[in-house]
């Protein structure tokens, strides 16, 4: 046979086959449930007052596990493609989809420092599948998330499934009210007296551990804690903290954020 004719096949077939992945490629990405309907319905259905009905989802976790196979066959090609919103909504809710399904393999434990912990603890274990790859939680959180989203409120979003982290939210996360959204999960954990409170007495400000350990995440922004802390106070209790107040941090409750009955 004509080498030549082999060769013309060859590139045909290579055109061919280029085509149609590019061709499958955008029609996921043109597909894609930026409106989070499937996970929304979940966290609606298990979700309650901020905390997950693990024992539920472990009888019954098929709608978890399609979610999160449907998040997985995200390329990178994909989601580079998307705007900026866009992509942190899916890397917020496949954080927070990740923990769940963590916690769901290992229920029931008391906490998620229970899991993997005579190792490197449950963050550093590689159960997060993106872009064809297994990271941790922490690489995800710290590699991904922190390192290209300039944006302290993602603190509020990211839930560790304890606690003492901010609620989870029975709704998800959502490109077109994103910005409201953060908005709303840093009010409302800044509105928890057990985690954030002003003794005026003392003149101290009591925060969450959050923003001991992510320091550096509010001063980037805010040129302080207490800073990014005033912007949520209604003007006149952000005028009596002043120079003369020191901050503190509350002690985090790691007991699991356990709705189950």
């Amino acid at each position: 046979m004509n080498m030549n004719l082999i060769s013309n096949r060859f590139k045909i077939l290579f055109i061919i086959s280029a085509i149609l992945f590019f061709n499958n490629s955008n029609t996921f990405a043109a597909s894609f449930d930026h409106g989070y309907k499937d996970y929304d319905l979940l966290l609606k259905n298990n979700v309650k007052d901020g905390l997950a009905n693990y024992k539920s989802i472990k009888e019954n976790p098929e709608s978890l596990n399609s979610y999160l196979d449907t998040l997985a066959k995200v390329d990178v090609t994909t989601f580079n493609k998307w705007s900026e919103k866009q992509r942190l909504t899916y890397l917020i809710n496949l954080y927070n989809a990740a923990t769940i399904k963590l916690i769901v393999d290992n229920y029931p434990v008391k906490s998620i420092k229970d899991i993997n912990k005579e190792r490197q603890g449950p963050w550093k274990l590689e159960v997060v599948n993106l872009f064809g790859k297994k990271i941790s939680l922490d690489h995800l959180e710290h590699e991904i998330i922190r390192k290209n989203y300039n944006d302290p409120r993602i603190h509020f979003a990211l839930v560790c499934a304890a606690v003492g982290c901010p609620k989870l939210p029975s709704q998800s996360f959502i490109p077109s009210k994103l910005e409201e959204q953060l908005a709303e999960r840093t009010r409302l954990f800044l509105l928890e007296k057990d985690k954030n409170y002003i003794d005026e007495n003392q003149k101290t400000v009591y925060l969450s551990s959050i923003f001991n350990w992510f320091a550096s995440d509010f001063i980037k922004t805010h040129g302080s804690v207490l800073g990014f802390f005033r912007e949520y106070l209604p003007a006149e209790e952000a005028k009596k903290i002043n120079s003369d107040y020191s901050l503190k941090f509350s002690e985090y409750d790691w007991n699991l954020n356990d709705g189950s009955s």
